[in-house]
C-alpha cells in the first residue's frame, strides 16, 4: 500500500524549519531556520528598514528558492516602496513558480493596475476567479479595477459578490462605499457588528467607520457620520508609527537647503536631446482638487495621464545608491553639481518613456510640492500646476478620507492644521525663490469659473483650446486615486463651503487655523 501523500501544510512547514546562513551588514553570519528569518525581515519592516528586509528575502531565496512566503512578501515591500516595474518583473516571476497561486495571480494583477494597465489586470483577476470562484478577495480586486476604470455597475457587483462570500472582509465595505447611496439597515448592521467584535483589528476597524461614515453622509445624517469619522481616526491612528515634528522640520529644512543662493550658485540640467515630451507635475495638498485637474488636463489630445508616479522619487533614490550618498533629504542636495541633476533628469525620462506617445504627460505625485526645487534643476522644462483650496475644505476632506498608506497627519486636527501651515509656507518659499515656475490655481475659481480657469490653465500649458477638457467626465482613463468616482462626474458646487455643515464639530480645527493666521480665507 503506497503511502498517504503528506499535505502542503506540513510540507511548507518542513521547508519552513530548514537552516539558512544569514549575513547583515560587518557582523558574523548566523544560522537560523527560515521562519525565524522571515520573522526578522517583518521586524525591519516595522522600523521601515526596508533595503535590510530585502537583503534577508534575497538571500533567503539564494539558498532556499522558489518559497510562496518570500515571493508574497517581496512583492509587499516593492508595493510599499512605489518600484512598480520591478513589482511587475517580480510578480510575473512568482506566477511562473506558482501557477496556480491565486496570492501570485492578486500580486501581479496589484502590478499591472499600479501601472495602467487595466484591461491586462481584468483579465489576470478572471483568470484566477476561475481558479477560486469562493475566494472574496478576487472579487474585491476585480471590484477595484473596475470601479478605477469607470466600470461602477460591475464593480459594485463584484463587490458585493465577495461580501456574499466573506462577509467579514472589511476591505470591501470600505471600497464599496462610495458607489452605494441606498439605504441598507442589514449592512449598516453587519458592518456594526464587525466593528464591535474582540477580533477587529484597529485596521479592520477603521476601514468599517469610515464605511459607516459615507453610508450616513449619503443619508445625510451628520452627527452619526462625524462620530463614525472620529472613531475611524482614532483607530487609523493607532496603527501609525508618525512622527509630525519630523515632518514639520523636513519642510523647514527644505526651505533653509533650496535658498536664493542655493539657487545662484546651481546650474540646471542639460535637456536631453532625444526628449519629446514635457512633464506636467500637478501637487497640493490630498483633497485638493488634483485629480480634477489631471483629468481636465488630460481630456487634451495632445496630453496623457501618468497618474501617481513615483518615477521622480525613484530615479533621485536610483542615483544616490550610485553615487552612495546615504544623506536624507535634502541635505544631500547640497552636495550636487550639474551631472547629478542631470542623471536624475535623465534616468526619470528613462522610467517615463512608455508615456511618450503624446506631446506631454501629468505626474500627479501629491508631495512633489516639497521637491520643486529638485524638479527645477533636474527637468527645467517641465511644467509645475499646484492646486489650493479653502484650507477647511480642504483639511476636513482630508479627516473624512481613510488613506491606503501616507498622509499620516489627517487623523488629528492639530497636525492637520499644523502640516497645513507648514506646507503654505513652504509654497510661499518657492514663490519667493523661484518666482513665476509654480502656476497656481485656487479649486474654489476653477469650480466657480470652469470655462476661463480652464482656458488659462490651457494656455499656461501651450496648449490650444479643445472643449473636451471641459467635458473631463466623459474621459475614460483608468483612474486610481480615491477620487476614481468622483472625477466621472461634471463639475459641481457641492463641495465648496462643504465644512460648514460640520461647523460646530470641527471648530476645534478650526479656532486652530485662525491662531495660525487664516481668519482671512475660511
Amino acid at each position: 500500500m503506497p503511502a498517504p501523500r503528506r499535505s502542503k501544510s506540513k510540507k511548507n512547514a518542513k521547508k519552513l524549519a530548514k537552516s539558512i546562513t544569514l549575513k547583515l551588514g560587518p557582523r558574523p553570519a548566523i544560522s537560523l531556520s527560515i521562519q525565524q528569518a522571515l520573522h526578522l525581515c517583518q521586524q525591519h519592516l516595522k522600523k521601515q528598514q526596508t533595503s535590510t528586509a530585502k537583503a534577508i528575502l534575497l538571500q533567503i531565496n539564494q539558498q532556499q528558492p522558489d518559497l510562496l512566503e518570500v515571493d508574497l512578501m517581496m512583492s509587499d515591500i516593492l508595493d510599499s516602496a512605489a518600484q512598480y516595474d520591478d513589482l511587475l518583473l517580480h510578480a510575473k516571476a512568482s506566477v511562473q513558480r506558482h501557477p496556480r497561486q491565486v496570492s501570485c495571480l492578486l500580486g501581479l494583477a496589484t502590478a499591472l493596475r499600479h501601472l495602467q494597465r487595466h484591461t491586462e489586470a481584468e483579465a489576470i483577476l478572471l483568470k484566477a476567479q476561475k481558479l477560486a470562484p469562493g475566494n472574496a478577495q478576487v472579487f474585491n480586486h476585480l471590484g477595484i479595477i473596475q470601479k478605477e476604470s469607470g466600470q461602477l455597475d460591475n464593480a459594485l457587483a463584484n463587490f458585493d459578490r465577495g461580501l456574499a462570500i466573506n462577509p467579514k472582509l472589511s476591505e470591501i465595505y470600505w471600497n464599496r462605499a462610495d458607489l452605494d447611496h441606498s439605504d441598507n439597515p442589514v449592512l449598516l448592521t453587519q458592518m456594526q457588528t464587525l466593528t464591535n467584535s474582540p477580533q477587529c483589528g484597529d485596521n479592520a476597524a477603521a476601514r468599517l467607520h469610515y464605511a459607516m461614515a459615507k453610508y450616513y453622509r449619503h443619508q445625510q445624517q451628520t452627527e452619526p457620520e462625524f462620530e463614525q469619522l472620529r472613531l475611524g481616526a482614532k483607530r487609523k491612528k493607532n496603527t501609525l508609527n508618525y512622527q509630525h515634528q519630523e515632518e514639520l522640520n523636513r519642510h523647514d529644512e527644505v526651505i533653509h537647503c533650496f535658498d536664493q543662493t542655493f539657487f545662484q550658485q546651481q546650474l540646471a540640467a542639460t535637456l536631453p536631446e532625444s526628449s519629446t515630451t514635457t512633464p506636467i507635475f500637478v501637487c497640493g495638498m490630498a483633497r485638493s482638487g488634483t485629480t480634477l485637474v489631471e483629468q481636465i488636463i488630460s481630456s487634451h489630445s495632445d496630453v496623457i495621464a501618468g497618474d501617481e508616479r513615483p518615477d521622480l522619487l525613484n530615479a533621485t533614490a536610483e542615483h544616490l545608491q550610485k553615487s552612495r550618498n546615504e544623506q536624507p533629504y535634502p541635505q544631500w542636495a547640497k552636495d550636487f553639481k550639474q551631472r547629478d541633476w542631470q542623471a536624475i533628469g535623465h534616468q526619470y525620462r528613462v522610467t517615463t518613456n512608455d508615456l511618450g506617445q503624446r506631446r506631454m504627460f501629468t505626474d500627479k505625485w501629491l508631495s512633489h510640492y516639497e521637491a520643486i526645487g529638485l524638479i527645477h534643476l533636474a527637468l527645467p522644462d517641465a511644467k509645475i500646476i499646484h492646486l489650493q483650496r479653502n484650507p477647511m475644505d480642504n483639511l476636513f476632506g482630508c479627516f473624512k478620507q481613510l488613506f491606503q498608506q501616507g498622509i499620516a497627519y489627517s487623523y488629528d486636527f492639530n497636525e492637520l492644521a499644523e502640516y497645513y501651515h507648514s506646507y503654505r509656507q513652504l509654497m510661499a518659499h518657492w514663490d519667493a525663490v523661484l518666482p513665476g515656475k509654480v502656476y497656481h490655481i485656487q479649486y474654489e475659481q476653477l469650480v466657480t469659473n470652469q470655462q476661463q480657469t480652464t482656458a488659462e490653465l490651457l494656455a499656461f500649458l501651450g496648449l490650444e483650446w479643445q472643449q473636451n477638457c471641459v467635458d473631463f467626465h466623459h474621459n475614460s482613463r483608468p483612474v486610481r486615486t480615491v477620487s476614481s468616482s468622483q472625477v466621472r462626474q461634471p463639475m459641481s458646487e457641492a463641495n465648496i463651503n462643504n465644512w460648514r455643515r460640520y461647523e460646530r464639530q470641527l471648530e476645534p480645527l478650526k479656532q486652530r487655523l485662525i491662531e495660525l493666521g487664516y481668519s482671512s480665507e475660511l
